[in-house]
């Protein structure tokens, strides 16, 4: 059976075409930080996608010794000194599928001195969907809402869940400062586990630093002195506001925060 494909009549593919990572999502990934041609928190992505695997039953033969032996053949071989490496596992249709590739995409440093424009969105995030806390293939809802995001002149946009409470961006946790305290949605809100969200509660704990989980409100959110966004690509990055509302880039727990994370990335 043969089959049209990128302009060329082709032969098909039956495991890679017909299985249900390609024609429904059905599937998991990670992105990972590369810096100095190395990967960072390896262990941590791969944990994570191992976990997710078993809740959607799909089996991962890949070792961690395997996937770490991989990814840095392919980083040398493609000669990434600064950008990304991404994992996907996707279901085929008799066995499963593992591609990885690289990215040299990096954020520009001047966003991190002036941090990000964000707005809330409109869409309401669904904290009781089986796929919460898990990095499906499922994205199109998050890249949609980002390029509306964009249209609008912000950078990204922030859900909230069906009780009103703050969760994540499309991309990113979210975390914000009041009164020397750091507060950030709760697993339960609705949101990722971020691997870089998971370093900042170490770093809190270790410098004996306040922060707190829970469920909060976009007044909670808005009426805070800073707030600032995690995710593996970009670090620790500031956010200047929130629609209209404008916060401080100075406050000195953000600016001790981001210089613990910086030296976790060269430990």
């Amino acid at each position: 059976m043969k089959i049209y494909l990128d302009g060329n009549i082709t032969e098909q593919n039956q495991n890679f075409i017909l299985g249900s990572g390609l024609s429904h999502g059905y599937g998991l990934f990670e992105t990972i930080k590369v810096i100095q041609s190395k990967p960072i928190f390896m262990k941590e992505h791969y944990h994570r996608i191992k976990k997710s695997s078993v809740f959607l039953k799909l089996k991962i033969d890949m070792t961690l010794s395997e996937f770490m032996k991989k990814s840095r053949e392919l980083i040398k071989i493609n000669k990434i000194q600064e950008g990304a490496l991404k994992l996907l596992f996707f279901k085929g249709l008799e066995q499963n599928h593992i591609l990885i590739s690289t990215d040299c995409k990096i954020y520009e440093p001047a966003k991190y001195k002036y941090g990000l424009s964000i707005k809330f969105s409109e869409r309401i995030k669904n904290e009781k969907s089986l796929l919460v806390g898990h990095k499906t293939l499922n994205y199109l809802e998050n890249i949609l809402e980002k390029t509306i995001a964009l249209k609008e002149g912000y950078e990204d946009a922030l859900f909230l869940n069906s009780k009103g409470n703050i969760t994540e961006t499309t991309c990113a946790n979210v975390f914000f400062i009041n009164k020397n305290k750091i507060y950030t949605p709760s697993l339960d809100s609705g949101i990722l586990p971020g691997i870089v969200r998971k370093k900042i509660f170490q770093i809190a704990k270790q410098k004996k630093i306040s922060l707190k989980e829970g469920c909060f409100s976009q007044e909670d959110v808005m009426n805070s002195e800073i707030v600032f966004l995690t995710n593996s690509l970009m670090g620790v990055m500031p956010v200047k506001s929130i629609g209209n509302k404008k916060f401080s880039l100075g406050n000195k727990i953000f600016r001790y925060i981001n210089d613990c994370y910086r030296l976790f990335l060269k430990a």
